[in-house]
């Protein structure tokens, strides 16, 4: 084990600190199933900070797991998984990170100033994105909001708002709406899951022609 604890990575916060001192106590046939009872993003964290090829293959099975998308994880652990399994990759999973990348480009300037750059709006003004239940509960309401507005008042986690979301739909096409709302859907620990830009599309065409934002209770009928 004196090896093994040489290799270990000293960096990283408390649950990868649990971690490292978890297989440096453990033998060699034990570090595997060890392994697999880490939860998922502290094990690729941890998994990327080896140098020791050998040490990082206790990880590559699930590392694989999430790049081909056979199992969903955040994007963290997406990242840390691409880099130890790039030939695993799927397309799906390549897509849905460079998507990401864009919105974390373009959130600043479409959201930032409401919702604020770290999602959590601006009490009694700009609801939350962050852990927001209003906007993580349903995805095409979202997609309606972006691209065409929000006026009257709305509930989120509890709190009154009745400040007016301009529509941006206008200035964002498919393609920048889709990665905007990928990218809070995926960030502050939300997990929103993922929306391509053809049904953004669809939605749009859906309601060709409307000029006035959307009210809660318009958008309770879809």
């Amino acid at each position: 084990l004196g090896a093994l604890s040489q290799a270990l990575p000293e960096s990283g916060g408390a649950a990868l600190q649990t971690a490292r001192s978890g297989l440096a106590l453990r033998s060699a046939t034990d570090q595997s199933a060890y392994v697999d009872t880490l939860p998922l993003e502290d094990a690729l964290s941890l998994a990327v900070l080896f140098e020791d090829a050998s040490l990082q293959a206790l990880f590559l099975p699930r590392a694989q797991q999430v790049a081909s998308g056979e199992i969903d994880a955040s994007v963290v652990a997406k990242r840390h998984a691409i880099a130890l399994a790039p030939d695993a990759v799927s397309d799906e999973v390549a897509a849905q990170l460079a998507s990401y990348e864009r919105g974390a480009a373009h959130y600043p300037e479409l959201c930032g100033s409401c919702h604020q750059l770290d999602g959590r709006g601006v009490e009694g003004a700009f609801p939350p994105l962050a852990a927001s239940d209003w906007f993580l509960a349903d995805v095409d309401r979202a997609v309606r909001v972006v691209l065409y507005g929000l006026k009257g008042e709305v509930v989120v986690n509890g709190e009154r708002y009745s400040s007016m979301m301009a529509p941006l739909g206008a200035v964002a096409d498919d393609g920048m709406t889709a990665d905007v709302l990928n990218y809070a859907l995926n960030s502050w620990s939300n997990d929103g899951g993922w929306i391509a830009p053809g049904r953004v599309q669809a939605l749009r065409e859906q309601h060709a022609g409307r000029e006035q934002p959307f009210t809660v209770e318009e958008l309770n009928g879809f």
